[in-house]
């Protein structure tokens, strides 16, 4: 054993004097090089497309030019304002086919529509969440005697929350009249499609693509005021649960930011 490490201690020695070559950089300044390229193409690809957003929305302009990312009222953990002004939102959809396509809600071929409006309750309260608790809806959408919607809302990615208590919640859902039940959890992304209690997954990304839409009816019927304020409402949600800005002075451009908008430009009116 002493033989050996004497032998690793010379090697160690010899190796210490040995010339050591000087690193090339080359390989970092072509990637930087490409980087600087890259992110120049998707600065005016980006400018492009909010250029024509901003035609598309007139008389108001593409939300991702409104700096919400700092409001405190909007900060990542106020739930409850992202979850009031949703409701608010969806209140003002007074076609229900609207509110069933923003939460990905496909009734059967003999569903009866509804002509009345719906009811939006927020922070509904029922008999059972979690074991022997308690619970509160975020968001109740009922349609007298037809539909019944519920929608849990998670600021970030339904694999981090709490999902336990949604067994409880489908029990409540499950005994109210309205024959067409539809349990929805809106969230950043989940790696499941759907959790625990039925709750199928809305992607926040899919929301506000479909509120965008809706405030082009918003403008269609003169309620602007409602457009502008739907697309705070997005502007909020894409800034600060997305991580979508309109590019500044930074080099940076988020690589997400020309297809999110090039799918919201090239979707079809419904």
């Amino acid at each position: 054993m002493h033989e050996l490490l004497r032998q690793w201690g010379e090697l160690g020695r010899r190796l210490a004097r040995a010339p050591r070559p000087t690193p090339s950089w080359e390989p970092v300044q072509r990637i930087a090089t490409a980087a600087v390229a890259f992110f120049a193409r998707e600065r005016q690809r980006v400018a492009e497309l909010l250029k024509r957003s901003d035609q598309k929305l007139a008389p108001l302009t593409d939300p991702l030019a409104l700096d919400l990312g700092l409001h405190r009222w909007l900060a990542v953990g106020r739930e409850e304002a992202y979850s009031d002004w949703l409701a608010w939102a969806v209140q003002q959809l007074t076609n229900p086919r609207d509110v069933f396509a923003l939460f990905r809600v496909e009734p059967p071929d003999e569903f009866e529509w509804p002509t009345d409006p719906a009811e939006v309750v927020r922070e509904h309260p029922v008999p059972t969440g979690h074991e022997d608790r308690s619970g509160r809806l975020d968001l109740v959408v009922r349609y007298a005697g037809r539909a019944l919607l519920v929608v849990e809302v998670k600021l970030g990615s339904a694999d981090d929350a709490d999902t336990a208590k949604q067994s409880g919640y489908a029990e409540w859902i499950k005994a109210q009249p309205e024959p067409f039940q539809q349990p929805r959890l809106l969230a950043t992304d989940a790696e499941e499609s759907e959790s625990e209690g039925g709750f199928e997954l809305v992607p926040w990304e899919h929301a506000c693509q479909k509120f965008r839409r809706f405030a082009l009816k918003h403008i269609a019927e003169n309620r602007v005021s409602v457009a502008a304020l739907t697309l705070a409402f997005v502007a909020a949600v894409e800034q600060n649960l997305l991580g979508l800005r309109a590019p500044t002075d930074s080099a940076f451009v988020n690589p997400r930011l020309a297809p999110y908008l090039s799918k919201w430009l090239e979707e079809r009116p419904q």
